[in-house]
């Protein structure tokens, strides 16, 4: 069976907490299936293993109580997440952005005890390729561009657009999602000449 670590499913507990109240969480709770309910009940162990199902099952509740136009919101939650999990997980942002997703990609099995993450630099950005191996959802993978482009502005990206090209929740034997972005330079000026 397909793990996640529990750090992944506590931060979007921690999302709807802060954004909707500690009374919304109770709700999501109530939204789940007995057996996935019995798993949250308990503080979550953030190295802890749980089920790819109670992830998916997580988003998807708080999609259906608070709404998912065109998955807005669960691409804040996953821009949530990366503002949690980004730095303790894969280091401290600062990185230039292709960098820091080639390191996640070497370090997926620190978040998912199965599946593969590939990077492949393009101009202006690069490409993800996830193999869920059959666990992807319309939940995941649309919190997967929240999480993506907060973790490129977190490693100095403007302009960030995160595009999904394939998903294995749509039958595609992949997921793939193509990450472009506009880098600021930083120059520094020399101070004006003394006359």
């Amino acid at each position: 069976m397909p793990n996640v670590r529990g750090r992944a499913i506590a931060v979007r507990g921690d999302f709807v907490r802060e954004r909707f109240g500690s009374e919304a969480w109770t709700a999501i709770q109530r939204r789940l299936p007995a057996a996935l309910r019995a798993l949250v009940a308990q503080p979550l162990d953030p190295a802890g293993w749980y089920p790819m199902e109670l992830y998916d099952a997580v988003q998807r509740a708080i999609g259906e109580a608070h709404g998912t136009a065109g998955g807005a919101l669960y691409e804040e939650m996953g821009a949530f997440s990366a503002e949690r999990n980004a730095a303790p997980l894969y280091g401290a942002p600062g990185r230039d952005p292709f960098d820091f997703f080639k390191h996640a990609a070497e370090l997926h099995a620190q978040l998912f005890d199965f599946g593969e993450m590939t990077v492949v630099q393009r101009p202006g950005g690069c490409m993800i390729e996830l193999d869920y191996a059959g666990h992807a959802s319309e939940a995941v993978c649309r919190s997967a561009v929240g999480f993506y482009r907060k973790c490129a502005e977190m490693n100095g990206a403007r302009s960030v657009n995160v595009e999904v090209l394939a998903c294995q929740a749509r039958s595609d034997s992949t997921c793939l999602f193509k990450v472009t972005w506009r880098k600021i330079r930083r120059t520094i000026s020399a101070p004006p000449a003394t006359k």
